[in-house]
């Protein structure tokens, strides 16, 4: 998404459930594009919205001063997209498999 606020200055965004190098790579690579695209004349930020930031993603932008800026999305936001909480991912199902021991389909110990 690319938004332009009061000051003129164009922001690429990237949403992601959880920040990582990945999506490191994406937004510098938008912003990349995006200061060729207007002839490196405009300011461009990139910016990285998550639900959680990885320690290493946050220690790499600290350290190599990327100047991106990152925006904690906040948890109670997550029902809006349906996106499941990572603290508390969804039981495996038990795959039952007809006639092998401790399957439903076993028969009844006489």
């Amino acid at each position: 998404m690319r938004t332009v606020d009061r000051d003129d200055v164009i922001r690429e965004w990237e949403f992601k459930l959880v920040a990582d190098y990945a999506a490191l790579g994406q937004i510098l690579t938008y912003v990349a594009l995006a200061r060729k695209q207007y002839g490196f004349e405009r300011k461009i930020r990139g910016v990285i919205a998550a639900f959680e930031f990885s320690p290493e993603f946050l220690l790499v932008v600290e350290v190599m001063n990327l100047g991106l800026e990152l925006l904690h999305i906040p948890h109670w936001m997550r029902n809006a997209g349906f996106a499941m909480n990572i603290a508390d991912p969804p039981p495996i199902p038990k795959i039952i498999r007809p006639g092998k021991p401790g399957s439903l389909s076993d028969p009844e110990p006489s």
